[in-house]
């Protein structure tokens, strides 16, 4: 096995965790009526931040093994292209299915911050575990 795959294995084992966690959370809310803003679409939502994160998790993990610098590199422009392309899918949304695009955007925001809050924990520690020239 690369190095990249066991890198990854283990951030990948964790997010699938995370995910079921999540999923198990919020058909529990949906199903008790708990929160009433949560879409119908929420299980596919959850299975696109799932891959996101993944491919997230190669990207850096794979530029972080090149060097710090391409490691700072591409998290912004995967900060950036995630950015755009969430956008693009909120405003498509909202203009194509007007009648659910506040559940649907709702939903959607409130995984986007967890997830984000899950990549920055689990990916934190592979990036203070790389030894720098400067080390």
């Amino acid at each position: 096995m690369s190095n990249l795959l066991r890198a990854i294995k283990p951030l990948a084992i964790k997010t699938i965790f995370f995910s079921l966690i999540i999923g198990a959370i919020t058909a529990i809310f949906k199903y008790l009526n708990v929160v009433s803003g949560i879409s119908n679409f929420w299980y596919w939502l959850l299975v696109f931040y799932f891959a996101i994160t993944l491919l997230i998790f190669y990207l850096l993990t794979r530029a972080l093994q090149k060097s710090p610098r391409k490691f700072v590199a591409t998290f912004f422009a995967v900060s950036l292209g995630r950015i755009v392309l969430f956008t693009a899918i909120i405003l498509l949304y909202a203009v194509f299915i007007k009648t659910a695009a506040v559940s649907f955007i709702l939903t959607f925001a409130a995984y986007y911050i967890l997830f984000t809050f899950w990549e920055v924990i689990l990916i934190l520690p592979v990036v203070k575990g790389v030894k720098t020239p400067n080390n």
